[in-house]
């Protein structure tokens, strides 16, 4: 897996821009928003159809950001493992973000990695079920697999 450190550095920036902090870059956006021309606003050396990005984004409740840096963060992380992409998805729930943004980075940068990306949500979700069952079960009727994920998890 790469090295934690890394993911929480992806973490922080990513937070940072959604919660609006980025204002690098800002006048680009503005200037690809308000063109006159209305063909879509393509990243010359990707691909990526920023200006629909953009919108979605903005869809989504997400603005001012700096799409050079969300662009080359979602670049990096298309090339994630499934297990990493899990790990950085467990980050985004304890932080209590959605993982509709990371989607929608995904579909514009690399459309190939999504099943990823929600195969990692799935085991991310099939994990805090078996955690959430143990918990619940009565502790003389959990196997010895809940029996230590209860232990670990304080309930």
């Amino acid at each position: 897996m790469g090295d934690v450190q890394s993911r929480r550095g992806v973490f922080a920036v990513l937070l940072v821009g959604l919660m609006g902090a980025c204002g690098e870059g800002a006048e680009d956006q503005d200037v690809n928003a308000g063109s006159q021309d209305k063909s879509p606003t393509v990243s010359r050396s990707t691909g990526v159809d920023t200006a629909a990005w953009i919108r979605e984004l903005a869809i989504a409740g997400v603005t001012d950001l700096d799409m050079s840096k969300v662009e080359a963060l979602t670049r990096d992380m298309c090339d994630d493992s499934q297990e990493e992409l899990t790990t950085f998805a467990s980050l985004q729930k304890d932080a209590g973000e959605p993982m509709d943004v990371l989607r929608i980075n995904f579909r514009f940068v690399c459309p190939d990695q999504v099943d990823k990306l929600q195969a990692a949500e799935a085991q991310l979700e099939n994990a805090t079920d078996s955690v959430q069952e143990a918990c619940d079960m009565e502790p003389t009727a959990r196997t010895q697999d809940q029996q230590q994920l209860a232990e670990l998890m304080g309930c």
